[in-house]
């Protein structure tokens, strides 16, 4: 606590009931990981030959890549390395573990990605001049290499090795005129019709705090975290857009009522079909807050969104926890559900310290724009 790197970092072992202390065969501590190192032991000068490396923390796949980058570094300058066994809980690990990752080569898809038509055997050829192994269409990637996660970053070694300045610029042989995209066309239609009923637009984070869109809207969805959240505001990202209207209306209380409000923005789900395991869809999300609004109110601005958009549909009572029992609808278009439509609960208002009904929708743009 008195030297000031121990008061830096001497919050990552609070409330430890032990601590870590390397100690050598002469009782001389050489280091108290992860905090400090010793002035006697751990010093590095320009006549220092041998060095001992340890890394810190509390995953061990990522210090062991962290150890790996440093090792063969400091290998590339001459050094040789030096194995060590280690007793990691009940188990013996080797440290540093250096052997390759075996992963496939992808050839159809780097190709299509560089605009190239390259053999298996030369593009194998390509990646060993960037350091690769290649065995039976299997790249072998150093164990320093721990940027390589997909394909794409095969693909951005194959055109290093292959030469930037040996691709040739191509027009493309078609003829092709600008515009808008029709989904974006259809986002700012919904959103003219929606200013036109008399409702404003707001924009909020698509990062959320998981109590807020969870116990606040007395349900409990699956939601997609962050590993190493800044803040516990923002430690989530939403899955639906009602608790991101209903805090705005938490924060406007002092203002005059009516206060009809709407967003158009990203919700995200997890689905493991998905190459990133989390599907990312556009929705609407509307509600409305006074004395006077039911049921009836938001159902009048729903059908006069969905005739605009010359949209059939069929609604019919569901059960959704944030929704009060008997006044909540699911929407149908084309056997497909695409929205909730209901009257927000009570426990839900008490907790967002609203003191006024709310009502409102959500609809699936992503899904809709498919249907029409």
């Amino acid at each position: 606590s008195q030297h000031p790197t121990g008061r830096e970092y001497g919050h990552l072992l609070e409330n430890s009931s032990m601590f870590p202390l390397f100690i050598d065969s002469d009782g001389a501590i050489l280091s108290m990981p992860p905090i400090i190192n010793s002035e006697k032991t751990g010093k590095i000068s320009g006549k220092t030959k041998d060095v001992f490396i340890e890394c810190s923390g509390f995953e061990l796949k990522e210090l062991n890549q962290c150890l790996n980058i440093i090792v063969t570094a400091l290998a590339d300058m001459g050094g040789d390395i030096h194995e060590m066994e280690l007793q990691y809980g009940k188990k013996k690990i080797i440290t540093p573990d250096l052997s390759v990752v075996e992963k496939e080569l992808d050839v159809d898809y780097i190709n299509k990605i560089l605009g190239l038509n390259l053999k298996e055997k030369k593009m194998g050829e390509l990646l060993e001049k960037m350091g690769y192994g290649i065995k039976a269409k299997k790249v072998l990637i150093p164990a320093y290499r721990t940027d390589i996660l997909h394909q794409i970053d095969l693909a951005e070694d194959v055109a290093i090795a292959y030469g930037y300045e040996n691709f040739k610029a191509e027009i493309p042989n078609v003829a092709t005129i600008g515009g808008e995209d029709n989904f974006e066309v259809f986002k700012s239609r919904v959103a003219d019709i929606l200013v036109g009923l008399g409702l404003i637009e707001t924009m909020s984070y698509h990062l959320i705090n998981e109590d807020v869109h969870n116990k606040k809207m007395c349900c409990d969805m699956d939601l997609v975290k962050l590993e190493n959240p800044l803040t516990n505001d923002y430690s989530v990202l939403r899955a639906w857009i009602v608790p991101s209207l209903m805090q705005v209306l938490s924060e406007n209380t002092n203002r005059e009522y009516p206060q009809n409000i709407f967003e158009i923005g990203s919700v995200f789900k997890l689905d493991g079909k998905k190459e990133t395991g989390v599907r990312e869809s556009i929705r609407v999300g509307v509600v409305l807050c006074g004395s006077n609004v039911d049921f009836t109110s938001t159902k009048q601005v729903f059908d006069a969104l969905m005739r605009a958009l010359n949209v059939e549909y069929n609604m019919r009572e569901t059960k959704h926890d944030s929704f009060i029992a008997g006044r909540v609808a699911r929407v149908g278009v084309d056997g497909k559900n695409i929205a909730y439509v209901g009257e927000i609960k009570p426990e839900v208002l008490g907790e967002f310290e609203v003191n006024v009904p709310v009502v409102g929708f959500e609809i699936n743009l992503s899904e809709l724009f498919k249907l029409i």
